[in-house]
């Protein structure tokens, strides 16, 4: 009777033991999917949100564009917080102040300040939330996810450059034919939450740039109505669906760089 308690015991210890590792790795799942879930880009009207992880920060990249020449960038370095569920700023936020001169064709930059904080959050309705505890610019901004297709991406003689403005992406396909001859796509595409795929729709313009020397060039306008679908696979490469002429079959593109 002895050894059978004892054997009882034994075997409640190890299940115990397993139930206890099970549930710890089911937290970390789920403190993983969380704090995973801010890294992409996110819009809302008249501003887009970049968050990246490298260094062992949280990178955040906030632009609101004023007006057509002018535009205000906030940059942080954050924490996560795993008991709040947060990103937390390492009081070192900068905002910057950019002002397109047409008449002299410069950029003037100016650095407001370089003592920022501010806390990042999503939203039970998956809205990032941006709670800026320098000046409130935050206030009223829910910034929906639109993916994580910002950056340069490539594949052989071919790359592609996508760029969050607003609601949207301004996606530029280039590819080089030969030493003189580059083919280029200018894509304005709609991110879509069902999917998850960048869409563009009759709004896609090809044209043909022949660079015979640095002086000396030539573009022809292949057409201004082209349609596309970029996607990314479980594998994060993109692929790119040419509605128009099939240009992006059989193509994997890897992403190089981050914008």
């Amino acid at each position: 009777m002895k050894k059978v308690s004892i054997t009882l015991i034994i075997l409640m210890l190890v299940m115990s033991i397993h139930y206890t590792a099970l549930n710890e790795s089911r937290n970390d799942a789920m403190l993983n999917t969380d704090f995973d879930s801010f890294v992409g880009s996110w819009s809302t009207d008249g501003a887009s949100a970049e968050i990246r992880f490298s260094g062992g920060y949280y990178q955040v990249r906030i632009e609101i564009f004023d007006h057509g020449d002018e535009m205000t960038e906030w940059t942080y370095m954050c924490v996560y917080d795993e008991n709040k569920h947060m990103l937390e700023d390492t009081n070192m936020g900068i905002k910057t102040n950019y002002v397109y001169e047409f008449t002299s064709d410069e950029e003037i930059k100016t650095i407001n300040y370089q003592d920022g904080n501010a806390v990042f959050l999503i939203s039970d309705e998956g809205y990032l939330i941006w709670i800026d505890g320098k000046e409130n610019a935050g206030e009223n901004l829910f910034f929906q996810k639109i993916g994580n297709y910002s950056g340069i991406w490539h594949c052989g003689n071919t790359s592609i450059d996508f760029y969050a403005i607003g609601n949207s992406y301004r996606c530029i396909v280039t590819r080089e034919e030969d030493a003189i001859t580059t083919i280029k796509w200018v894509y304005y595409c709609k991110y879509d939450l069902g999917s998850g795929n960048a869409i563009c729709d009759h709004d896609g313009n090809k044209e043909i740039i022949y660079a015979y020397n640095s002086e000396e060039e030539e573009s022809k306008e292949i057409y201004a109505d082209g349609s596309a679908v970029f996607s990314i696979d479980d594998d994060g490469n993109l692929t790119w669906k040419d509605l128009e002429e099939n240009a992006g079959e059989g193509l994997l593109f890897i992403k190089t760089t981050v914008d």
